[in-house]
């Protein structure tokens, strides 16, 4: 029994020993390797002409090395002796630019062809050119910008693509090739424009998105004919908001109304029932006369109604101060107003009045809580 057990305790030691005798070794056959081989791989026996002794590879460990700087992930936090100690140790990597790698002792170089360089495009999204695209509702555009770039390692394959459509409006840019250096890329903007507004147009190419680029679409404006000094909204800022005057309807009945607020001058400019004043040379500086975005007075007609002391209720009722203007608010753009309390959600009731103190017009029944008129035309 212990000559058994003693059998069984030498036998590893021996094989172990007669293995560790053998300073060369070949996998795959049991052959003797070629005299300056450490190593052989083959499994194809009886070759001595110098002809394929194997149908088989040698499958390298496949790893992935995210930096060609570091012996990671083979060793962590190599010390310089280590990375001195694994100088020829080889490995497939399979990240960028995949290949047969070997560490030199102090990165990783690939084996065979290099590394084609890597295209990196970048956008200057402040240079785009014109950053602003106008267009009318219902009138069709087609408008060009530029979106400069700059190309580095390789030329950059640009696929074709379309953005849109905001507002009626569809952004194109066509497929091309960028070569290395600085340009521009050309964008198409076309369409049929259905919403007046100021918005984004955000253009988006290989991830980057450039939001530079805005839609300022406004509605039809007609100058009034006899504006000889031009003409505004009939919009103004109180309290921190906009307003926009303009024509509505009351039990049924056409009338002036206020409309609001608004966040932006922009958006009040742009309210579609909103009206236009100006001053008309005939009459005076300081003389006003209202019209619609058509051109059309609105004096006179059932939406305004102009008295010495007041109005009737369900409208906007301007109280003309002696000023000599027949039929027309005494203001200039720019110059504060007063807004009294409305008698319904739907009509206002507005006065002019002298202010004593700056010799400025108001519009109310005293000039306690001031406005200001814009000095732009309608959107």
């Amino acid at each position: 029994m212990n000559i058994i057990k003693l059998n069984y305790f030498l036998l590893p030691i021996l094989l172990f020993s007669a293995m560790s005798l053998k300073s060369q070794v070949t996998i795959g056959s049991g052959e003797v390797p070629e005299a300056g081989a450490a190593l052989q791989l083959k499994n194809i026996p009886n070759v001595t002409d110098g002809s394929a002794n194997s149908d088989k590879g040698l499958g390298l460990p496949r790893l992935l090395l995210a930096d060609l700087n570091d012996l990671a992930p083979t060793v962590t936090a190599a010390t310089p002796q280590q990375q001195a100690d694994h100088t020829g140790l080889m490995v497939y990597n399979i990240g960028d630019c995949p290949g047969v790698y070997i560490w030199t002792g102090m990165k990783w170089a690939k084996l065979g062809e290099p590394c084609a360089s890597k295209s990196i495009l970048g956008l200057n999204c402040a240079g785009i050119n014109p950053d602003v695209i106008d267009g009318k509702i219902g009138i069709s555009l087609t408008k060009t910008v530029s979106l400069p770039y700059t190309v580095t390692g390789a030329p950059y394959v640009l696929v074709a693509k379309e953005i849109g459509p905001v507002n009626g409006i569809t952004a194109k840019i066509a497929a091309q090739t960028l070569p290395v250096g600085s340009g521009n890329i050309s964008i198409t903007l076309s369409g049929t424009p259905n919403t007046s507004s100021l918005v984004n147009f955000p253009i988006e190419i290989d991830s980057t998105s450039c939001s530079k680029l805005s839609l300022d679409i406004s509605q039809d404006v007609v100058t009034p004919a006899d504006c000889g000094n031009g003409s505004t909204g009939f919009v103004f800022q109180q309290a921190g908001v906009w307003y926009a005057v303009g024509l509505g309807t009351f039990s049924g009945k056409k009338v002036g109304k206020v409309y609001g607020p608004f966040a932006t001058e922009d958006e009040a400019l742009r309210e579609p029932n909103a009206i236009q004043l100006c001053t008309n040379g005939s009459l005076g500086f300081r003389c006003l006369r209202f019209y619609n975005r058509q051109g059309t007075s609105v004096i006179s007609s059932d939406y305004f109604t102009f008295n010495s002391t007041s109005g009737n209720l369900g409208g906007i009722f301007l109280v003309v101060a002696g000023t000599g203007c027949t039929e027309t608010l005494k203001a200039n753009p720019g110059e504060v107003l007063l807004l009294k309390e409305p008698y319904t959600s739907n009509a206002y009731t507005m006065g002019a009045v002298k202010a004593t103190t700056d010799g400025n017009l108001y519009l109310g029944a005293n000039p306690a809580s001031p406005a200001t008129l814009t000095n732009k035309s309608l959107k």
